[in-house]
């Protein structure tokens, strides 16, 4: 169980909070954006809950944790028929304010909630599959007026079976590659009753593949070696290279999910 948390400085409670999910293909950077995204919104005063679901480590990384096969307390789920998997909250979990009671303190005050990690090894896939409902549940119901970024698991599976159900805006990135494309055409047409900001990703200069695809891209997020050197390093990229080009571009799309959120 993480520390308490308190609010940053000067948080402003009237701000209405901006609930988004990352979605799109392997490899298109949804954890360096997740995270980055995250970290930026709570460097503007902004209280920020970042929402692991990939099973995956990467988000944690990105964030400047060390990342943990470990979920949520054993004592805070049991086993529910119905339940995703078989499981369920305990009736002592508060669904209301469990997500920021649960969760994790990283770097600029950003809250980090993670169902667990999935390694190969059998336990930490029971460990995710018992936790993940009841993480589901923790953001869908979280009453504070925080902002959630939800890193969500590769490809069309999980948006469909509806773990962005809580997102007031969707962020789709894609690189020019066709699969990357053609994923993200798919989860455009799975999402249609939310803002969708469509992001291409890791792009060259004036690169216009993902448009040519047939994608209404609005933001462009260039492919960036200092970027992809830290991730090969395991670092978190406002930590190892801040002013980095892809970095700045994620700030610019904070500004504009800012805008098109509802």
């Amino acid at each position: 169980m993480g520390e308490a948390p308190s609010a940053p400085a000067g948080s402003p409670s009237s701000v209405r909070p901006l609930k988004v999910a990352i979605v799109g293909s392997g490899g298109v950077g949804k954890s360096v954006v997740s995270a980055t995204l995250a970290r930026t919104l709570a460097r503007r005063g902004r209280d920020v809950l970042a929402v692991d679901l990939d099973p995956n480590p990467g988000l944690a990384y990105s964030l400047g944790l060390a990342p943990s096969d470990a979920g949520l307390p054993p004592e805070t789920t049991i086993e529910v028929k119905g339940g995703l998997y078989g499981w369920g909250p305990a009736p002592e979990v508060d669904l209301a304010t469990g997500a920021m009671t649960l969760s994790r303190l990283a770097p600029d005050g950003v809250r980090y909630l993670s169902p667990g990690k999935i390694d190969g090894k059998t336990v930490n896939k029971s460990e995710v599959k018992r936790c993940l409902g009841t993480v589901r549940l923790l953001v869908d119901h979280l009453t504070a007026p925080w902002d959630i970024v939800a890193d969500l698991e590769a490809g069309t599976t999980t948006p469909y079976e509806g773990y962005a159900r809580f997102a007031e805006v969707i962020v789709v990135l894609a690189t020019g590659s066709w699969r990357s494309c053609l994923a993200a055409r798919r989860l455009c047409a799975l999402l249609p009753s939310v803002p969708l900001v469509v992001v291409a990703s890791k792009t060259a200069p004036g690169a216009s593949d993902a448009a040519r695809w047939g994608l209404p891209v609005q933001h462009h997020i260039p492919f960036d070696p200092e970027v992809a050197a830290a991730e090969r390093r395991g670092l978190a990229p406002l930590d190892a290279c801040s002013d980095a080009p892809a970095l700045s571009a994620v700030a610019s799309l904070a500004d504009l999910l800012l805008k098109v959120a509802p």
